[in-house]
């Protein structure tokens, strides 16, 4: 989603860099002599569609950058510190739109003393680790994130896979994680 018109603003203040990637002015597929006013562009980060009537909908975001309580985040900064930590091989953040998890953040993660070859997904199954066994490690995983991110971007609903689904390119799936 683009939008333009004399109410965008000039850029993130004192942020050169925040602006250059998120505001622009003149695009090659403006209309010619359109007045000065109306060249300037903000990028959302917004994905967005128009349906037969002309009506916009919203089908996600850009970048991973979710709202939650009010408060924005950048899933990817919560995945960072994930990555980072000592016990987990892997991990993703999500906030579900639907479900008993719906609008919380949930971290899903596999952990190294969980991992064997044998537990390598493959495109059917997703196996769970019992709740009892990994109920300390979620736990101290929280607490350490707690000390690196603020309270909102700590997830509080964990799930310990024996290892997450991968693409062939061996990215995480994260649509399969998700769905």
């Amino acid at each position: 989603l683009i939008i333009q018109g004399p109410i965008v603003s000039r850029g993130y203040i004192k942020d050169p860099v925040k602006t250059s990637a998120a505001f622009f002015r003149n695009p090659a597929w403006m209309v010619p002599g359109t007045s000065s006013i109306w060249n300037r562009f903000y990028k959302t980060g917004d994905l967005v569609r128009y349906d037969a009537d002309g009506m916009i909908h919203f089908i996600g975001r850009k970048d991973h950058q979710v709202k939650l309580n009010g408060q924005r985040m950048e899933l990817g900064e919560v995945e960072h510190h994930l990555w980072t930590d000592p016990v987990i091989r892997n991990g993703m953040a999500l906030i579900p739109y639907t479900g008993h998890c719906k609008s919380r953040l949930v971290g899903i993660v596999s952990l190294h003393k969980h991992f064997t070859t044998a537990s390598i997904q493959t495109h059917t199954s997703i196996r769970l680790v019992n709740h009892a066994e990994a109920a300390a490690d979620t736990q101290a995983i929280a607490e350490r994130l707690s000390h690196l991110l603020p309270t909102y971007m700590v997830p509080t609903i964990w799930i310990v896979l024996e290892s997450l689904p991968l693409m062939s390119s061996g990215k995480m799936d994260r649509k399969k994680v998700g769905d």
